[in-house]
Parts: structure tokens; sequence; C-alpha cells
């Protein structure tokens, strides 16, 4: 294709103001709510079956729930009982530390 007067040169945008701001939030705003609304109704029925029916996904879900300053505290070999073990005790030594703000 060969270049033309309407070509943009290297650098140069298409849309120099660039997407308004709050345009993508509101859009995640609106999914969001939407999938908050949809949980609330079908929300552990759909949990139970996935946990039955897939567990690897399920497993997966669970994984991808674990707070990052979790991850660092167990291995490829631990079991998802250890996992889960390993973020309760984090989340209570969490709750029992004060909070300085």
């Amino acid at each position: 294709m060969a270049k033309t007067a309407t070509s943009w040169r290297p650098g140069q945008s298409g849309n120099p103001a660039g997407r308004p701001k709050g345009a993508r939030s509101k859009l995640s705003e609106v999914v969001l709510e939407e999938v908050f609304a949809d949980f609330q109704a079908h929300g552990a029925e759909a949990v139970r079956r996935v946990r039955e029916q897939s567990p690897e996904k399920y497993l997966t879900l669970v994984a991808s729930l674990v707070p990052k300053e979790v991850e660092g505290r167990f291995h490829v070999g631990n079991s998802i009982v250890d996992v889960l073990a390993t973020f309760s005790e984090t989340r209570e030594t969490e709750e029992e530390e004060p909070r300085h703000h």
C-alpha cells in the first residue's frame, strides 16, 4: 500500500485528544454491575456446577483469587488445602494487626 498525504507520520495520533476521561471506566462499571447482579442470582449454583463438572477450572478460579502477597508462600508441590490454609492464616494475622493510617 503506497503512502498518501493522509498517512499518519510516525508518532502522530489519529486521535490527538485521546479517549475521553472515564469512557472505559463507565463501561466497566456497567458490566460489573450486570455481572454482580447475575452472580447474586445464580452465583452459588454456577460455582457448585463448575466445582463438580470442571474441578480444574474451579481450582484455577480459586488460585486466581489468592492475593499476591500469599502467592510467594507456597510452591507447585503444595496442595490446594495448603494454599488455602496459608491464605487463611495470612488473613487472620492481618485482622489481628492494628492498622496505621
